[in-house]
């Protein structure tokens, strides 16, 4: 018998599958709205070209950096178990897109989303169809939160516009 966070898991595909399940079961998502959503998602599954570790960017809301600090805690966590049972170690929740990701979810021009980045629109792009996917898995989670279903499908026809669309 699988139990109810095991259901969860068999639902999500990716680099961070454990991370996103363990968030998810800690209510991460909870209490974001779409756009925020879609950039908190950003966070499991971008992956800078180079390491640009420093100092943490402010993000765009408090519910946000609420629902940042809840899934570094679970990576935190997760990381020393698998440090402890000698287990390759899940990648570091990447901020490096949500401030781009929120501000195309609000609806900003796609130069104007980048401005400040050194991401190619391309890679945005491409970027931006992993997160519509993640956000696709987490909507056919079974026993979601309370509206989480709603707030993924509104967050994807957020994003899946213009160029990310047009590109489908």
């Amino acid at each position: 018998v699988v139990p109810p966070a095991g259901q969860k898991l068999r639902r999500i595909y990716g680099e961070k599958d454990l991370l996103i399940a363990l968030s998810l079961q800690h209510g991460a998502f909870n209490d974001v709205d779409a756009a925020e959503l879609a950039a908190l998602a950003t966070a499991l599954v971008y992956q800078a070209k180079r390491e640009e570790r420093g100092v943490r960017p402010r993000l765009p809301s408090v519910s946000l950096e609420v629902a940042t600090d809840a899934i570094i805690v679970q990576w935190s966590r997760l990381t020393d178990l698998e440090d402890a049972e000698r287990l390759p170690q899940t990648g570091e929740p990447d901020l490096g897109l949500v401030w781009p990701m929120y501000k195309w979810a609000k609806g900003k021009h796609l130069q104007l989303a980048l401005n400040g980045t050194e991401l190619a629109a391309g890679d945005f792009v491409r970027w931006t169809k992993q997160v519509i996917d993640l956000l696709d898995q987490l909507a056919k989670v079974p026993d979601l939160p309370p509206g989480l279903r709603r707030r993924c499908i509104d967050a994807i026809a957020l994003i899946r516009r213009g160029v990310v669309a047009y590109s489908a």
